[in-house]
């Protein structure tokens, strides 16, 4: 994003009302995506100590 933001402030011309729908687009994509399931780190069942991570539900 950064980058984006450097290229539009540093040229000329780049942002055109073509391009408004698709940068639209990108953030809303972006930002109403699906969250992933909260993970409880600090459970019963996690233990900072062990070498293999238990995968099991």
């Amino acid at each position: 994003l950064n980058e984006l933001i450097d290229y539009i402030a540093s040229n000329r011309g780049v942002v055109t009302e073509a391009v408004y729908p698709e940068g639209v687009r990108m953030f809303s994509v972006n930002l109403f995506r699906t969250l992933p399931p909260i993970s409880n780190p600090s459970g019963a069942d996690y233990d900072p100590e062990e070498d293999e991570p238990n995968l099991e539900v």
